[in-house]
């Protein structure tokens, strides 16, 4: 019994001891003689157009690292370490015996590991190899380091380790561990901070917490480099005071870094075409915009592009990326309403097709039929204004003429036009957007319509924008609008005067250049946007609440986000000298009637000249201006000039202040009617005779109310004692040449005046 189980316990220790040999033959197996790509482990670097770093990513590993060569690594870099870790590095093969039973003794004579005697190539392997770590696996470290030494040389094993040696703080290799600790690049480094990184590795959180302790042993480090170094550099060394800026790495543009991350994970280094000192001026911007004016909206993105390249200078995605709320929201991809923003691009297919910068559109009120309903839009300032030349309707964005062009070239082919200047968001069917297409009812992105405006910048160069430094010239480039009609619409939109009436003069949307700018508002005051460009600039800028809402400040994106835009404008011209497009050699100028769209008469009173494709000028008189001899007018033959408009205009001339006949009669005869002005002589009695009895009239939002005057027509009035009574309360009212005005205030008002005894009409008037 007793022999069975001797035999029992000899078989069972055999088994174990068979286990524990093959664990041992296992560990000490060679992992094999092939170094892990260090280059591959590196974590991804962007830069800018001038190669500053942008940003330093993590790696998958969780850690900052980049891959130095060894010829970039500085001599007394790599010195310093081999004196701190392994100094017969050049003399052994792979494990120095000496060094360990040194380290042994030191270990056991205090009772703690001082100093475990690994080579550099050991650490390597360990590093490599984190199995191979602990005092039971050293037998399997000291083979795996020999089968290095047989595969690389010194200098590959050297390259490795300093590109691989963890420094804590998610920091690995001395390329990322200057930038980290001393925010500077390695060959920055003086002989001081070369010795303070070699001591770092062997307890990086201890010295960091211990800035004695990391003295004295980098002082020791220094003190094994007096055979050499000369004794003066290495006074100077021990006497540079300890620096740690322990900085974190640059993040910069991080909407758009985010994005690149995505797109490029597997390169290590990527090159943009940013402009890092512009993006950080406008991301400034924004964010102190943010705070000073929150109530126009928590959220907004700015694009700036090079138009010669389609190069990205700036990339703004929102004003604070770290807001817990919606910060990472890239504000540069977010499909947004548009508000007027799009309708040069409607404009511009209309001179394609017949229509000129003269030619005259309705501002009028009028509906139009839809797929789901009858449309009948109005104007932002909820007016309306007759005839109007194309260049001033687009100059003052009115919304009415701009339906009637979609209207009149087609809901499909506005689409289509939209989808070739690359508005890829606009997916659905013609019926789904309607007429409305032109007043943002099909969401973009502010990456979209900056790029699409670049294309007016180019005269009708469609070219792709890139913010890739390794794409510029390469990408695909097409003409997608003539150049003839594309400068007439970039005409317009740098052309102050033509938007004066909705936009006033010397806002944000001017500069002491040529700047072509458009604004769009979104119904409900949910979006301003702002896009302008020189020939060689193209800047884009959206504002508005992340979740869509209204914004506090219900602001036209003129005063909303006008400022914005304009700083941001000059921002990118900082260092450039600002210049404007070359009209093409196929366009040309003639003198039109602004009114009629056609070549002046001799009663037209204001003439302008107007941009035209060649051979396509005006060829009819106007026929709008004209004159009447009156016998009779207020005693006397009176000569009238007068605008008759075609007939879909006469119920709006009926409220109109323009000189039609009736006004003109009204004013000068004091009747509407023709006949009795020939029949009967009129006295010279005192009177109002303009405005209208019960005629309205709305403050515009867009122009200063201290602006806005309203102007009466009086007739029989001494102007040295006429006295002008609003609501029966006396006004100080200048009245001179049988006129006075009078500033505009809401309410209902009525009007006279008294001149000699003798007291006028009432006028009642209405002002919204």
């Amino acid at each position: 019994m007793e022999n069975r189980r001797q035999r029992n316990l000899l078989l069972k220790s055999s088994y174990a001891l068979t286990i524990l040999c093959a664990l041992i033959f296992f560990d000490w197996w060679p992992r094999g003689s092939i170094l892990p790509a260090i280059g591959e482990k590196s974590s991804v670097r962007i830069f800018d157009r001038y190669n500053q770093e942008m940003r330093h990513a993590l790696s998958v590993e969780g850690e900052r690292q980049y891959f130095l060569p060894l010829s970039e690594i500085p001599t007394q870099l790599r010195d310093a370490f081999i004196l701190a870790e392994d100094k017969n590095f050049y003399s052994h093969w792979g494990v120095d015996f000496l060094a360990m039973a040194r380290g042994l003794w030191q270990s056991a004579s205090h009772f703690r590991k001082v100093s475990g005697g690994s080579t550099i190539t050991m650490q390597l392997a360990k590093i490599c190899w984190p199995s191979l770590r602990g005092i039971i696996h050293r037998p399997a470290l000291i083979l795996q380091a020999w089968s290095l030494e047989r595969s690389y040389s010194k200098g590959e094993i050297l390259n490795s380790y300093l590109n691989s040696i963890p420094f804590g703080n998610m920091i690995s290799g001395v390329g990322a561990a200057c930038r980290f600790f001393m925010g500077k690049s390695c060959d920055q480094l003086s002989l001081g901070e070369s010795a303070v990184l070699a001591v770092l590795p062997r307890n990086p959180s201890y010295f960091l917490k211990n800035k004695k302790a990391l003295l004295e042993r980098r002082n020791f480090l220094l003190s094994k480099m007096k055979d050499s170094v000369e004794e003066q550099t290495l006074i100077q060394a021990k006497n540079e005071p300890i620096v740690i800026t322990k900085s974190n790495p640059d993040f910069f543009a991080p909407h758009l870094t985010e994005k690149i991350l995505k797109e490029r994970p597997h390169q290590k280094e990527i090159y943009t075409t940013i402009d890092l000192e512009l993006q950080k001026a406008i991301s400034d911007l924004f964010f102190a915009e943010n705070i000073k004016r929150r109530g126009t909206g928590d959220s907004g993105a700015a694009l700036v592009i090079q138009n010669s390249t389609g190069e990205v200078l700036a990339y703004v995605g929102g004003p604070d990326f770290f807001d817990p709320a919606h910060g990472m929201v890239d504000g540069v991809l977010v499909l947004r309403s548009p508000g007027s923003a799009l309708k040069p691009f409607v404009y511009e297919l209309a001179l394609e097709n017949s229509w000129n910068l003269y030619s005259i559109v309705p501002d009028i009120p009028m509906a139009f039929s839809t797929s789901r309903a009858v449309y009948e839009p109005s104007n932002y300032g909820g007016n309306f204004s007759g005839p109007r030349s194309m260049r001033e309707a687009l100059g003052n964005s009115k919304n009415i003429p701009a339906i009637y062009l979609v209207d009149k070239l087609g809901e499909v082919a506005v689409l289509n036009r939209m989808r070739e200047l690359g508005f890829s968001s606009m997916k659905n069917d013609a019926s789904f957007y309607g007429v409305g297409i032109a007043l943002g009812n099909a969401e973009v992105s502010l990456w979209d319509i900056t790029s699409a405006y670049t294309i007016l910048a180019r005269l009708g160069e469609k070219l792709t924008t890139t913010y890739y430094k390794d794409q510029v010239g390469k990408l695909p480039s097409s003409r997608v609008l003539p150049q003839e009609t594309t400068f007439m619409i970039a005409d317009v939109l740098q052309d102050a005067q033509a938007r004066r009436e909705e936009f006033g003069r010397f806002g944000p949307l001017e500069f002491d250049y040529q700047v072509g700018v458009k604004t769009g508002t979104s119904s409900d005051y949910r979006d301003n946007w702002a896009i302008g460009f020189t020939k060689d600039i193209t800047v884009g800028v959206w504002r508005g609440n992340a979740d869509s809402t209204s914004m506090k400040e219900r602001l036209s994106a003129a005063r909303g986000v006008g400022p914005l835009f304009h700083k941001i404008m000059e921002l990118a011209n900082t260092y450039r000298i600002p210049r404007w497009p070359v009209p093409p050699a196929g366009i040309k100028k003639s003198l039109v009637c602004p009114l009629s769209g056609k070549r002046p008469g001799k009663f037209c009173p204001i003439t302008t000249m107007e941009y035209h494709v060649s051979g396509n000028g005006p060829h009819e008189d106007c026929d709008v201006h004209k004159s009447l001899e009156v016998a009779n007018c207020d005693g006397k033959s009176v000569r009238i000039n007068y605008v008759e408009f075609p007939q879909e205009y006469f119920e709006w001339s009926r409220y109109s202040t323009l000189p039609t006949l009736s006004n003109q009669l009204l004013e000068k005869c004091g009747t509407l009617d023709l006949g009795a002005v020939k029949k009967k002589k009129n006295s010279q009695s005192l009177a109002i005779v303009g405005p209208l009895e019960n005629s309205n009239y709305a403050i515009d939002p867009t122009i200063p109310l201290s602006h806005q005057e309203l102007r009466f027509a009086l007739r029989g009035v001494d102007s040295k004692d006429a006295l002008v009574y609003v609501n029966n309360q006396k006004q100080n009212l200048e009245v001179s040449d049988n006129s006075f005005f009078w500033p505009l205030a809401r309410g209902e008002y009525k009007f006279y005046v008294k001149s000699k005894g003798q007291r006028s009409n009432e006028v009642k008037i209405f002002v919204r």
